[in-house]
């Protein structure tokens, strides 16, 4: 069957309303107005539109069969009934946009298909019958669903099927039609073909050329800073002050500066590069931006001193050199980078503390149940200043803590379920450890713990931080927003690093289940070990009962295992509402206000 178009203006309302009311149970004729511009182009008339009205749901890790319309490569990759988020025992290959491959037969040879070939369904391309059911069936029915929960349809027969049971899930899904014009201009541009091209990268901006330089030096030093800075930044959307609009991915490449980037697709970014040289390169963002996957972080000269300061100039533990690529090691900051001092460390991630703490609320791992939700949907965040943390200021300590301070991301992405069941339990030595720096804390501290522990931001303004986590997204704010929270935490150097580890450079969303079984076992203790740091500031009468009351029910219990520790308090309470005299003495230290519409007091 020839494909059909139908080029009409919808006059009167007699034809609008029968078209309107009739089911529609086949693709016979797709309806639209013509549009009158000559030459639409995509730049200009197109991606406005999809901007507008299609990319918050078509940007994320979780978009609908994966079907990326925030860029022309997206558009052009199309769509694939392999979901990102599904359950499956073993690993799958990953398709990343932009990553895993670069040109349409490359992305058909994995599973994708076109939503802009007219030929693919006949009548017109998926797009096309897609947007054309909207005007049919305007009204959005029935339940919400997560638009990740969507049928991914590849053909005519299947679409017929999909839309008799579900008239009412043309596209925009859930949200109005396109109005008049819109839908005019886009469906005249589908129809004659959905040409159109990328974004134009900026590739002469001298701040890439002095950054690339700065990572590329050949020390060992060098390289090694490069690499750990490389594995914290590697999801950030990067920017220089001289022009903040566009932003930049720090990725790494087999071909040096000044050559066009040839891109390194690990599946993780501390995995082996398998080529004998490495270079870590700047490529500009040119898909729209959408705040779920914006986190954003400055390199500026200032910047680019402190790097210096901290990593180049100061004296390492031990003579530079290139850690192993094993993911025993390579996987374990402690084991990777423990050449590197921790204070140096430690001080990077806090310079930038809330871009660390978005990657992984705002990651890759933020999708539903797969990790984060064994958080609150609502507390606050401080920091342990350096000054105070014993895996700072002793050498030793993280050296005696190694064997507890494993990751469950060294079991890599194919990790068979008995490896989860009955192999090595990364929570025991979790727990473990947390008896061992309490032990270590009673004795360095003996007389308690005061507020001055708490690290203050002053240039910043990050010494708080107010997480929100949904279901599907999450989102980190500066201060104490909100009433006051169920509970705090309070995050050293070994928790920070853990959980960044755990949650954004080891995790593979295309993983087997067995490692996000382990993350989410993991994630789980870290959050108990953060929230355990804070009630190490409270008495310690009151501890146990503290954290009980926010865990009711014997299966939450169960998971939680909570154990008081031997640390002291030196905070002098002058009433019995511990957690709010505590909150509100940090919120005066850090010199930040609570939030006067939502916070009510306790007493």
């Amino acid at each position: 069957m020839k494909k059909f178009l139908v080029s009409v203006f919808i006059i009167t309302s007699f034809i609008g309303c029968n078209i309107m009311n009739k089911p529609s149970t086949s693709l016979d004729a797709v309806v639209y107005t013509k549009s009158e511009k000559k030459d639409i182009d995509y730049l200009g008339d197109i991606k406005p539109i999809l901007d507008k009205r299609c990319v918050v749901c078509h940007s994320c890790y979780n978009s609908p069969c994966q079907l990326k319309l925030s860029s022309y490569a997206g558009l052009e990759r199309g769509a694939t009934k392999e979901s990102m988020y599904e359950t499956r025992l073993a690993q799958t290959d990953p398709t990343r946009l932009f990553i895993d491959a670069q040109t349409t037969e490359e992305w058909q040879n994995k599973g994708f298909y076109s939503v802009i070939d007219t030929n693919a369904a006949e009548e017109g391309s998926l797009t096309m019958l897609m947007l054309n059911q909207k005007k049919l069936h305007p009204e959005s029915e029935g339940f919400y669903i997560s638009e990740k929960d969507l049928t991914c349809v590849q053909n005519k027969t299947e679409l017929v099927k999909f839309f008799e049971e579900n008239p009412h899930k043309g596209m925009p899904f859930g949200f109005p039609e396109l109005d008049k014009e819109e839908y005019s201009l886009l469906m005249t541009w589908l129809d004659q073909g959905a040409q159109g091209s990328a974004v134009k990268p900026n590739e002469t901006d001298s701040n890439i050329k002095k950054w690339e330089t700065f990572f590329n030096q050949e020390s060992i030093k060098s390289q090694v800073m490069s690499r750990y800075i490389y594995e914290h930044l590697f999801i950030g959307h990067i920017y220089f002050p001289t022009n903040p609009t566009r932003f930049y991915e720090l990725i790494r490449s087999k071909t040096p500066p000044n050559q066009p980037i040839d891109i390194i697709a690990t599946r993780y970014p501390f995995d082996s590069p398998e080529t004998e040289n490495v270079y870590y390169r700047l490529r500009e963002v040119t898909s729209t931006i959408v705040d779920k996957t914006h986190m954003v972080y400055e390199f500026s000269d200032e910047k680019m001193k402190r790097y210096q300061s901290l990593f180049l100039e100061p004296e390492w533990n031990k003579a530079p050199y290139l850690p192993s690529y094993d993911i025993e090691i390579s996987s374990n900051p402690f084991i990777a980078y423990n050449q590197i001092p921790a204070k140096s460390r430690y001080e990077f991630l806090l310079d930038n503390v809330y871009f660390m703490m978005s990657t992984f609320i705002k990651g890759p791992v933020c999708n539903g149940q797969t990790a984060l939700d064994v958080i609150n949907d609502h507390f606050w965040v401080m920091f342990l200043d350096p000054e105070h943390d014993l895996s700072i200021l002793n050498n030793d300590y993280l050296v005696n803590s190694l064997e507890n301070l494993k990751l469950p991301n060294q079991v890599g992405s194919n990790a068979k379920p008995v490896e989860g069941m009955f192999g090595k339990n990364y929570s025991k030595g979790a727990i473990k450890y947390q008896k061992y720096r309490s032990d270590e804390y009673h004795q360095a501290y003996p007389n308690g713990l005061n507020l001055n522990f708490l690290w203050t931001d002053e240039k910043n303004n990050s010494s708080l931080l107010t997480v929100y986590r949904h279901f599907e997204s999450g989102s980190v704010h500066k201060g104490a927003l909100g009433d006051l929270p169920r509970t705090l935490w309070v995050v050293d150097y070994p928790l920070l690093e853990r959980i960044y580890y755990s949650l954004v450079a080891g995790f593979d969303v295309f993983s087997g289940s067995t490692q996000k079984l382990l993350t989410r076992e993991y994630m789980n203790r870290l959050r108990i070990e953060s929230e355990s740091n804070f009630l190490d500031f409270l008495p310690e009468t009151v501890r146990k009962e503290t954290f009980d009351s926010w865990y009711l029910g014997t299966m939450s219990k169960l998971v939680t295992n909570y154990h008081t520790t031997t640390i002291e308090t030196a905070i002098d309470f002058k009433t019995e509402n511990y957690k709010e005299e505590f909150a509100l003495q940090a919120i005066d230290k850090f010199g930040i206000s609570t939030d006067r519409i939502n916070y009510n007091k306790e007493g």
